[in-house]
């Protein structure tokens, strides 16, 4: 299992949980991810995000 956490201002502000692959793929890699769960914080919804 992997978390990937959105920082903005040293302030989280989102989370992601990426677990190994489950569900069905077609030519998936052994290193292959699955996102389980993303979470943002209100004030968060709608405004965009990207990483870096």
């Amino acid at each position: 299992m992997r978390w990937r956490v959105a920082v903005t201002a040293g302030e989280p502000v989102g989370y992601a949980k990426l677990t190994p692959l489950r569900a069905p793929a077609v030519d998936a890699l052994p290193c292959a991810l699955e996102l389980q769960q993303l979470y943002v914080s209100r004030e968060w919804h709608g405004v965009g995000a990207r990483t870096a």
